[in-house]
């Protein structure tokens, strides 16, 4: 199956998109409330681990250069077996689509639109995933292109004004070192950022396979920087008992700010930029979904299994009822836990282990 190609830095920007798309909203709030004032340490020591795993997924992908996951599990633990890790990856994909999809709805709906049925943004929004994934990786990462800049323009730009209405003590780096705090508070960033397990599949469109290794971890460094910088802002801006207590705290904080006494109620446009880049992480898990079904039943082309998708996509994502059922539980449990851990460590180091006993045979 051809693969589109896309550059080094449009794999980058996909990279920040799908690593900075739901965590800018929702993950600041959660390491504020366990590690404190020592968010930024919990925020480092998260991205630390992530891209220690990272290193293991792109040794992986090194030693099978131009190939998928799904195509080179089967090559390592025969066609059988490689289909099923490639129904895992393909199921990961529609699961961690669902998962975003209902996070967005949700969001849109409390903030926005309080009286309208959850199922017309779900909806909405996965004729939007489906028909994006149709057209293929390139017009997406172009869109990337267009919108990424811009976003982070804009969300810089609000929390470089907040930061002046700050007082310097509520976001001291360090007040008590609480390392089991810390811990804590560092589980959630590395999971989040384990989101790249995306590059296993997406690696074949690099039209500069050299270059994996690079732009991979460029965009993972951006993303902890800039998830530490948001972090942070909220502490000097809200304190660590407001930052901690507000489901968005991004929000609160674009609520509160003026500029120049002229402007102020800057959340629709936070809440703007926010969608956009969710609506493209969107668009590129529901294409990954399709693409690693594809290739593990050995189609021509990932489109057919498009059509599924506009059924089970909006299903799975109005099974959860409300945000704490899907933080708690479809978040926390199911996707941190269970699906992440096994998609982004477990089974590319049994794969990466078995390749090297292979070479070594």
């Amino acid at each position: 199956m051809n693969v589109a190609k896309i550059s080094s830095r449009q794999f980058t920007w996909l990279t920040i998109t799908i690593t900075l798309a739901t965590p800018a909203l929702i993950l600041p709030e959660i390491v504020i409330f366990y590690a404190k004032q020592s968010a930024w340490l919990a925020l480092l020591l998260g991205t630390s681990v992530t891209i220690a795993v990272l290193l293991l997924n792109l040794a992986l992908a090194r030693k099978f250069p131009g190939q998928s996951l799904v195509q080179y599990a089967q090559y390592l633990l025969g066609p059988w077996l490689g289909k099923v890790i490639g129904l895992l990856y393909a199921l990961a994909f529609l699961y961690l689509t669902a998962v975003c999809l209902n996070i967005m709805s949700q969001v849109v709906k409390i903030s926005l639109l309080p009286e309208t049925p959850l199922w017309t943004f779900v909806l909405g929004l996965s004729l939007f995933a489906v028909y994006s994934a149709w057209l293929g990786i390139e017009p997406i990462a172009r869109a990337n292109d267009l919108i990424l800049p811009f976003n982070l323009l804009i969300t810089g730009s609000i929390l470089l004004l907040a930061l002046p209405h700050g007082k310097l003590y509520q976001g001291f780096p360090v007040t008590q070192l609480n390392l089991t705090a810390i811990l804590k508070g560092a589980f959630p960033p590395a999971a989040c950022l384990s989101e790249i397990f995306f590059i296993l599949m997406l690696a074949p469109a690099l039209n500069k396979p050299e270059e994996l290794k690079s732009a991979t971890l460029k965009g993972l460094f951006f993303s902890g920087f800039f998830l530490t910088f948001v972090t942070q802002t909220f502490l000097f801006v809200l304190g660590v008992y407001r930052a901690s207590i507000y489901l968005f705290p991004a929000l609160r904080l674009s609520e509160e700010l003026m500029f120049l006494d002229i402007f102020e109620r800057f959340e629709s446009l936070v809440l703007t930029t926010w969608i956009l880049l969710n609506a493209l992480k969107l668009s590129v898990f529901t294409y990954l979904y399709a693409l690693t079904a594809a290739q593990t039943f050995n189609r021509k082309t990932y489109k057919g299994f498009l059509l599924p998708a506009l059924l089970l996509i909006p299903l799975l994502a109005l099974i959860p009822r409300n945000l704490a059922e899907i933080f708690q539980f479809w978040l926390n449990t199911i996707s941190f836990k269970l699906v992440l851990p096994a998609v982004f460590l477990f089974l590319p180091g049994l794969l990466l282990i078995i390749a090297k006993v292979k070479h070594h045979a």
